[in-house]
């Protein structure tokens, strides 16, 4: 995920940061009371620059009526390369 900064004028990427959402989920199902992570910044000037964030996730099981969205997600998730685009230059 990148990182911006903005202001009235202009936006300017400061870093990112790798998601493993895999592991997320792991992590909120084994510790369901730490919805906060916390993650190092890559390619930011300030080299001890860590991002704060949470994610919230909803299980979708194929049982409860939403395997047509369940389809949907996997045909996209498998039409998507593992290396992140981004039109800015790291």
């Amino acid at each position: 995920m990148i990182i911006q900064i903005s202001d009235d004028k202009k936006t300017k990427p400061v870093g990112l940061i790798k998601l493993n959402l895999g592991a997320i989920i792991l992590e909120q199902e084994a510790n369901p009371a730490s919805p906060t992570l916390k993650g190092v910044l890559e390619k930011c000037p300030d080299k001890n620059a860590t991002l704060e964030y949470s994610i919230k996730t909803t299980l979708i099981s194929a049982n409860a009526g939403q395997a047509d969205c369940l389809s949907q997600m996997s045909e996209v998730l498998s039409n998507i390369d593992s290396g992140p685009e981004s039109e800015y230059d790291f």
